[in-house]
């Protein structure tokens, strides 16, 4: 008798862990998403990002090269636009290491694209938006 109640423990607590497992997957949102990159003013390393499978309360990060060819300083700024479902932007930031920051002319500078889902994010299994990368001229 004590070796069976030993096996229905360990059958109930493996079953109970698996109800867990299974509840933890369901409840978290698996993305697999490429964002599109334009630029304005500037020119950017990378024209799309992979931002691989995305939990919620997760933040990802993607290096990449901004360069100003121009011939006069930039003051940089990420905007976003085009999301699909429109209620994404609800639920997701995107923003990056360089805003505000002023570029010279004929530099390039390493930046950091990062991606956000807030733990409340719901109903969203999918998703697609285009990230504008500008450089505004200063005027001297």
């Amino acid at each position: 008798m004590p070796r069976l109640s030993k096996v229905l423990i360990c059958a109930v607590v493996l079953i109970l862990v698996s109800t867990v497992a299974a509840l933890l997957y369901f409840f978290s949102l698996r993305i697999q998403n490429i964002g599109r990159i334009r630029t304005v003013g500037i020119q950017c390393s990378k024209e799309s990002i992979d931002w691989g499978l995305i939990l919620l309360d997760e933040n990802k990060s993607v290096s990449a090269d901004i360069t100003n060819n121009g011939t006069v300083p930039v003051s940089l700024n990420l905007t976003t636009e085009n999301w699909d479902p429109e209620n994404a932007m609800d639920f997701l930031r995107c923003g990056w290491s360089l805003e505000q920051t002023v570029l010279q002319a004929n530099t390039t500078v390493p930046a950091i694209i990062w991606l956000y889902v807030f733990p409340n994010c719901t109903g969203i299994s999918s998703f697609t938006f285009d990230i504008i990368l500008k450089g505004v001229e200063i005027e001297l």
